[in-house]
């Protein structure tokens, strides 16, 4: 799990091992510079903070934060 500290842990020697386990038939790992991980994360987290919740509220801030790998960029590299 991600959370807020990895918004600014960040350097060029700094990677970072992602692993679904896919319940164990097919595990899949991203590993992921922690510069680009950083960057994507914070405007995520950004974004998600700004778009208005299901009955239109707004988002609480919270330390969790997600990454995702939309393209795939770094599966299994």
């Amino acid at each position: 799990m991600l959370n807020k500290k990895c918004e600014k842990l960040f350097a060029p020697h700094i990677k970072y091992i992602l692993v679904s386990l896919n319940e164990l038939d097919n595990p899949e790992y991203h590993i992921v510079p922690s510069e680009y991980l950083a960057e994507a994360v914070y405007k995520s987290h950004r974004e998600w903070l700004s778009t208005p919740g299901l009955k239109g509220q707004l988002h609480n801030d919270n330390p969790t934060r997600i990454f995702k790998d939309e393209n795939d960029h770094f599966l299994n590299r």
